[in-house]
């Protein structure tokens, strides 16, 4: 089952996370961000740091990226394969599947840096 909250979303986390919701959300967003820049694409802010609407918003980009694009992307935020079996049913699952790499990637430097 994909994750679809903020506490799903760094459930990997093995003990809860010392920072307010907003601030890994904040986080989680810069990741999505540095990652999308560094495969040579640019995404604005979403409307707000929700978690919903940082879903909305990546979907938006997604849908309106060209497909060749998408291989490279991925790549770059590293998500794990079985996730790219759920893309075809639509971009939806592949969102939260981003958000949760994304995510994994925010604990793990919280963690060991």
């Amino acid at each position: 089952m994909l994750p679809t909250t903020v506490e799903s979303l760094f459930a990997v986390a093995k003990e809860p996370l010392e920072l307010p919701e907003k601030e890994l959300l904040t986080l989680l967003w810069d990741q999505v961000e540095r990652d999308i820049n560094s495969a040579g694409f640019t995404i604005s802010k979403p409307h707000s740091i929700s978690v919903n609407d940082q879903a909305q918003h990546l979907l938006r980009f997604l849908e309106e990226l060209p497909s060749h694009a998408l291989p490279g992307l991925l790549y770059r935020i590293d998500v794990p394969e079985s996730a790219l079996f759920s893309s075809m049913e639509g971009f939806q699952p592949l969102v939260w599947s981003i958000l949760q790499r994304e995510a994994i990637k925010v604990t793990l430097r919280l963690r060991f840096s």
